[in-house]
């Protein structure tokens, strides 16, 4: 028997001891057994090989990455004019850069104070409820924000617009959920989440650059140089929200679900 203290692994190789060897080639009628090394991972199938699974999970892909998609085109789609809403909303250009990263950076740091606490309530809710929660509240200052008219007041929406919304990293953990629920390999939905994200990071500040400035006529007065740029977003986020949540009522089973 080998001793407890002789490992059993050492440079990818199994280590037998000679009488342990003999004893296997004496039980076998002196058939010697071939150790076979697999993947750890090869119990995982790919999941084309059902096609009920496969729908089932390319649909989570989609929703998943139509939402990375989302989120991600609402965080960059006014890069090319926030600095130009800073001075508008302002009235000067005084520490014009200052006043613009509070504006870039107050979404994000409102989803940093309130991961935890979204964690938390995706655990006890669902992922589902989450989700739409998020989108819905996206959706709100989203619409606010395209007619605001006072710096820090944007700077506040910005804020809360983060602060009530985490769906970046909960429709990760949905995905994975889901693809472990069916015990597949999720290495191609993920790296299908990182073309999306970089998708919306090369759609959002040109479309939200080419929006800017554009007037609607008859309500020309009432609006600010970005509320079309916004208002995109806004209808786009809500036919997300409606579709998402039309969806995710006919598959009960994940909780991107």
């Amino acid at each position: 028997m080998v001793g407890r203290d002789e490992p059993l692994l050492q440079d990818k190789r199994v280590q037998i001891s000679g009488s342990m060897v003999k004893r296997v080639a004496a039980q076998q009628g002196d058939k010697m057994l071939s150790p076979v090394i697999t993947s750890p991972f090869s119990s995982r199938k790919r999941y084309r090989g059902d096609k009920l699974v496969a729908r089932r999970l390319n649909t989570q892909v989609f929703i998943a990455c139509v939402i990375m998609f989302s989120e991600g085109y609402y965080a960059t789609q006014f890069f090319p004019y926030v600095a130009t809403m800073t001075q508008e909303l302002r009235g000067n250009n005084d520490n014009l850069g200052c006043f613009t990263g509070f504006v870039l950076t107050a979404q994000s740091a409102g989803m940093l104070s309130s991961a935890s606490v979204w964690a938390n309530l995706s655990n006890r809710f669902g992922r589902r409820r989450c989700l739409l929660v998020g989108l819905s509240f996206s959706t709100i200052t989203t619409a606010l924000l395209s007619l605001c008219t006072d710096y820090w007041t944007a700077v506040a929406l910005r804020l809360l617009s983060g602060l009530l919304n985490n769906n970046l990293s909960i429709v990760r953990t949905s995905l994975r959920e889901a693809f472990q629920t069916e015990g597949q390999d999720d290495t191609s939905a993920f790296s299908m989440l990182s073309v999306a994200f970089g998708a919306s990071s090369i759609v959002g500040p040109s479309l939200g650059g080419f929006l800017y400035g554009i007037e609607i006529p008859g309500i020309r007065d009432s609006m600010q140089q970005w509320t079309v740029a916004f208002f995109v977003m806004h209808f786009a986020l809500l036919h997300l929200r409606i579709g998402f949540r039309s969806n995710s009522a006919r598959d009960e089973r994940y909780q991107l679900v």
